[in-house]
């Protein structure tokens, strides 16, 4: 299965994204099913539309809040399908990075920046397709080889460490510049 971790916003692509499964379902008739997680309670006229569109394959398990299931859910997914498009360091997308996952994500300077060569991007629901049909066909090796990628991505800039070291360097560099103002 393909699994999306999102809030039902517009801003996070969910309909795209299934629209972008419809069109790979077409060509691949035995593909795999869309988990979406995240709650589709019907509150909204989006998450009407999105709940309108549930089926055998294109699944809502609501809203999952216990880590370890999401991580089971994540780390036994074939993809994982980020449409998440403003913000910035989204922590999804390093939880699924670090669970080793095949990320294709929503092609936004966010999304770059974070997963940079170790997810596919998309725009539209064509190109998603494209990339859930390249996914269908890639061998073992190259799934391993993306999966240590991806890790390999979260051990460099995401460790506490390393977040502590570039906040710092931040303060740093503001303090001496108040600093220098002050002398002026």
């Amino acid at each position: 299965y393909h699994v999306v971790v999102a809030r039902a916003e517009p801003e996070n692509h969910l309909l795209e994204i299934i629209e972008g499964h419809r069109l790979h379902l077409q060509q691949h008739a035995d593909g795999w099913p869309l988990v979406i997680v995240g709650d589709v309670g019907g509150a909204t006229p989006y998450q009407q539309q999105l709940r309108a569109l549930a089926s055998e394959r294109v699944l809502f398990t609501g809203g999952i809040y216990v880590p370890a299931q999401l991580n089971a859910l994540r780390v036994f997914a074939a993809s994982y399908l980020h449409g998440h498009s403003v913000g910035g360091t989204n922590p999804s997308l390093l939880e699924s990075l670090a669970c080793g996952n095949w990320v294709v994500a929503h092609d936004n300077p966010f999304n770059r920046e974070v997963a940079r060569d170790a997810a596919d991007y998309f725009s539209g629901p064509a190109q998603l397709a494209d990339r859930l049909n390249q996914r269908l066909a890639q061998p073992p090796e190259a799934v391993a080889q993306r999966a240590a990628r991806a890790r390999q991505i979260i051990a460099q800039h995401y460790t506490w460490p390393a977040i502590v070291d570039a906040y710092e360097v931040l303060m740093r560099a503001e303090v001496a510049q108040k600093r220098q103002k002050a002398r002026r």
